[in-house]
């Protein structure tokens, strides 16, 4: 049986052909920047990242200028238990988008969950710049001087 890989296959994210991660990651290949990241998102909005992760993967290795796609493929590292490898791909969004305010809250978060609240605060006070009125950013901040020792 022959598929055609287009928008509409997006469709099919939620359905056994991604059951596990190896038909991801085989289905990734099949497709362009697009429409890989199109299954992406929809593998993340019904909380399957380490599906997501090689459709990711796959609009990065096509777009390497795409820092949202960056961006997500921390959030799916993090979200499954790689914090290293969330951090380098947070870290690679701000180099290519310096102003994009949520990478820097989650590599706060992740420092805020290594116990080091000092580098946690700096990357919190970095948003903070970019987004003065944010609310989130305001309580997570408050959050981290919270648990910073006395």
């Amino acid at each position: 049986m022959l598929l055609i890989f287009s928008a509409s296959f997006a469709a099919f994210a939620g359905e056994s052909v991604f059951d596990d991660v190896k038909n991801a990651e085989n289905v990734a290949t099949m497709l362009n920047s697009e429409d890989a990241y199109t299954q992406a998102g929809n593998c993340i909005e019904s909380g399957r990242y380490d599906k997501a992760i090689p459709f990711l993967k796959r609009t990065v290795a096509i777009k390497p200028e795409f820092a949202k796609a960056y961006f997500e493929l921390g959030y799916c590292y993090r979200q499954t238990g790689e914090p290293g490898l969330a951090m380098v791909n947070f870290k690679k969004s701000i180099d290519l988008d310096p102003v994009f305010m949520p990478a820097y809250m989650e590599i706060a978060m992740i420092y805020a969950d290594r116990g080091d609240y000092k580098t946690s605060l700096s990357y919190a006070r970095e948003a903070e710049k970019l987004a003065p009125d944010d609310a989130d950013v305001k309580g997570s901040i408050a959050e981290i001087e919270a648990s910073m020792p006395k």
